[in-house]
């Protein structure tokens, strides 16, 4: 087919139209995405889901809990109070996960120095936890914790100067 001079007009129209309907849809992109990712999910599992994704941050919510992981940059003000601040870290992700009866929340962690979970045990034990483990190998090291219904692993890489940082609340 071939435009001729008289069709121009309605084409530019035609074009600009459809460029005002692409621009909102580019926030309709993640609306998009989220109906795939639910109808996808429900399939696999047989299961309800409400997925929401809001930059670089996805929540889940079903029947049984909510799971939701994204970029961080600040220790989660949810984690409860007797659970002391990891300072010798940048948090750079985390990850949580909440059901009816327990809780969890694993994070990411960047420019964890040398022997700073030994130190962390430290704290832990002056503010009342049990310390189940504690472990240095040639690559990193390790600490586990307890204190009532709430378990802590922490696990540090030297070379990398990487960690990572769990937290569990369970019925006792």
């Amino acid at each position: 087919m071939h435009l001729q001079r008289k069709d121009w007009p309605n084409v530019l129209t035609a074009i600009m139209l459809a460029g005002l309907l692409v621009l909102p849809a580019c926030t309709s992109r993640e609306k998009a995405a989220e109906e795939m990712a639910e109808r996808m999910i429900e399939k696999a599992t047989g299961g309800k889901v409400d997925v929401d994704l809001q930059g670089q941050s996805v929540k889940m919510t079903t029947e049984e809990g909510t799971v939701s992981w994204g970029e961080a940059s600040e220790w989660p003000g949810d984690i409860p109070g007797d659970v002391p601040r990891f300072a010798e870290g940048k948090v750079t992700g985390v990850i949580r996960s909440h059901g009816a009866e327990t809780k969890n929340w694993s994070l990411v962690l960047g420019g964890v120095e040398e022997g700073a979970l030994t130190r962390y045990a430290e704290t832990l034990k002056a503010d009342g936890w049990e310390i189940l483990i504690s472990m240095q190998m040639a690559e990193g090291e390790s600490v586990s914790a307890r204190k009532g219904g709430m378990t802590l692993t922490l696990g540090a890489n030297r070379a990398e100067k990487t960690g990572t940082f769990h937290v569990a609340i369970n019925p006792e």
